[in-house]
Formats: C-alpha cells, sequence, structure tokens
C-alpha cells in the first residue's frame, strides 16, 4: 500500500481545481443559480477557517462535496423549507458522474 504524504492546503489553487465541481455538484442538489454561488463561497470559507490535509484529488472533491451538501441542508432548513429526500441520490450520481 503506497503511503500518502499530506500537502499543505492551498485555498486559491484549491478553488481553481474544484469551484465549478462544488458549483454544479449543489445545483444538482436543487439549488438555483444565486444559492448555488452562496454555497460554494460559503464551502471554501469555511475550508479557509477550518483547514485539512489533502490526501488527494478524490477525497478532497469528496470533502468539498459533504462540506457543501452541509452547508446546502442548513440553508434549507434555515428557509423552514423540507430536505429533499433524494440527497442520496445525487450523490451516487456524482460518483457515477466523476
Amino acid at each position: 500500500m503506497k503511503a500518502t504524504v499530506p500537502v499543505k492546503l492551498d485555498l486559491g489553487r484549491l478553488a481553481a481545481e474544484h469551484y465549478v465541481a462544488v458549483w454544479r455538484y449543489v445545483r444538482l442538489l436543487g439549488c438555483d443559480a444565486a444559492m448555488a454561488e452562496d454555497l460554494c463561497q460559503d464551502t471554501f470559507l469555511r475550508v479557509l477557517e477550518k483547514p485539512f490535509d489533502e490526501l488527494s484529488a478524490k477525497a478532497t472533491s469528496a470533502y468539498l462535496r459533504r462540506v457543501a451538501k452541509s452547508r446546502f441542508i442548513d440553508e434549507v432548513r434555515r428557509q423552514s423549507k423540507t430536505v429533499p429526500a433524494d440527497l442520496d441520490q445525487a450523490d451516487l450520481a456524482w460518483d457515477e458522474y466523476e
């Protein structure tokens, strides 16, 4: 088994590499374009506040999706709306896409 070495987090590079994918992911969850922008920005701000170790591109992508999904759920609840029941299906579809 190959050992992975954590790489120092570079938020600019991280956003350049993953912003569009996170935006598309939250759109898949049901956001309109404006909400998707807000959630993407919030996702990367959260990462800035609480950095993580980048182990691989796939792990980073999955982590960013988890943060974005959590922010989406928080926003839906804040608006007193029902959280869509098919979020797990969206994750499965995204995994197949990616």
